[in-house]
Parts: structure tokens; sequence; C-alpha cells
């Protein structure tokens, strides 16, 4: 079966191909968004460390604090991790931000802080309907990852000229993300209705005439002849006298001797009674 038989079946079964189609293009409808644009605020920051240049043969002083080691991946993670926090969401960002992309499935977030691959820098954005609100967050949350690193390392007891600091290396970036498109919304729904029609129209059609070929084949009973017993009379019943009614009795069938009775005139009367 090739594409045209399947248009010839859903121009037969129009009835269940449109109706298909129809349900599909109103869901769409129903499903559309809104239309209002969402702003995306950006910013990074990296974990470095500001202290004086260590000198050949001289001891690197951040050898002393524990969350310096490897390029300060250690103090990097422990801020992802507190900014992160239920807590922090809470304190650093409305209620209305959301920390995953209008497209993405929400995770109930507010803001997001994700350590980039292969880099020193870590990513803070978040998503909301108003633009000076995202990027505000997104710069109260570099402010605040400054704070979270010297209160980690103050809690680590890390000595002063061991010390990292947090480093933006992109202030909050904010874009403009326009709605889905509403049409694109619909001919894709669209497109799932025909194809859901196009495969009930061939279900049906496929049903139906496996029901009319059975019928077909199914084999015709001859009439019976009907059936004479013998003890039925072949005469023909003597009908009710004109005018009376079906409680009279029938009049006696006619002889021969008075119809030529009748036949003779009243003149001739006597002649007939002489002979």
């Amino acid at each position: 079966m090739d594409a045209l038989d399947v248009a010839r079946v859903c121009v037969r079964r129009w009835y269940v191909f449109l109706t298909m189609v129809g349900l599909a293009t109103f869901a769409g409808l129903g499903l559309m968004p809104e239309g209002h644009p969402v702003y995306n605020a950006t910013g990074n920051f990296a974990v470095v460390y500001q202290g004086p240049a260590v000198k050949p043969g001289q001891a690197d002083p951040r050898a002393a604090n524990p969350l310096a080691a490897s390029n300060g991946l250690l103090l990097r993670q422990s801020i992802v991790n507190d900014l992160n926090s239920p807590k922090s969401q809470a304190e650093l960002a409305p209620a209305d931000l959301m920390g995953t992309a209008p497209s993405d499935t929400p995770d109930g977030s507010r803001f997001s802080v994700v350590t980039q691959r292969n880099s020193e820098n870590v990513t803070v954005q978040t998503y909301g309907p108003d633009p000076a609100r995202v990027s505000g967050t997104v710069t109260a949350i570099l402010k605040a990852a400054e704070n979270r690193a010297m209160a980690l390392q103050d809690r680590a007891r890390a000595p002063k000229n061991s010390r990292l600091s947090v480093f933006v290396t992109l202030p909050a970036q904010t874009v403009e993300i326009p709605p889905a498109s509403k049409l694109k919304l619909v001919l894709s729904l669209a497109a799932v209705g025909i194809l859901a029609g196009a495969g009930l129209s061939l279900l049906l059609d496929r049903l139906l005439t496996k029901r009319r070929a059975r019928r077909l084949s199914r084999p015709v009973q001859p009439l019976a002849a009907p059936v004479v017993h013998e003890n039925e009379s072949a005469t023909p019943t003597a009908m009710p006298a004109a005018g009376g009614n079906g409680s009279q009795p029938l009049s006696a069938p006619r002889t021969a001797a008075a119809d030529r009775q009748q036949s003779v005139p009243l003149g001739g009367a006597a002649s007939l009674n002489a002979e």
C-alpha cells in the first residue's frame, strides 16, 4: 500500500480522518502559550588567588589553605553547593524566577549555579518576566559568592595570605527569549492528528471490508416450495349472496332443469304442463 492508497482510504473514511485532525488542531489552539516574553540573565565568576607571586625557592602560602587544593577546585565546588541550597535560593531570588529555561522541565529552583566543563568559570543564570529583576538577582548572587568564599575559608581557618577570592569574569547580561511560535505548535499537533486519522481510517476500512466480504461469502438458502396437503379441496368455496351477511346460508347450486324452466316464456307454461 502506497501513499496514494492511503489517501484514497482517508477520502473514503473522511468522517474519521477529519475528526482526528480537528481534535488535534483544537488541542493545539488550547495549549498555545500566552505569548509573554521571558528574560534570561547570566553571569560568570572564577575562584582565583590574588596574593603576591610566589618566588622560586619560597613556600607557596596556598599550601596552608585546605580549600585551595587543585587550583581552588574544592572551594569552587563548595560555593556552588552553598548557592544551590534551598536556603540560598529563597534568600537571593524572588519566587517568580526560574532556574531552568521555559522549554525545560521546571525543577523548582529560582536560579542555577553550574561549573562549566573544562573551565574554572562558574555560570549563574536565572529566568523571569522582568529584565530588571533577573539582572539584579544575578548581580546579587555574584556578590553573595564572594561572601560565601570568605565564610568557607574562615570556617576552614585558612591563613589570610593563603586565601582565594571570587573574581567576576562576566557581569550580569540580560537577553530576551521570544515566546514559542503559536503556528509551529498548531502545525505540529495537526500533523499528529493527520497521522492518527490516517491510521484509524485504515483500521476502520479494513474491518468494514472484512465484514462485507464475510457477508457476501455466506451461502444463500433457496426458498422452499409451497406444500399442498391431500385433505384440502380443489373446489373453490362458494361466496355468500350479494347483499347478505356471513350468517345467512349459501344458495344451492343451480340445476339444468331449473335453468330450462326459467328460460320458458310465461305463455307457454300451459303447454308445457300438458306435455
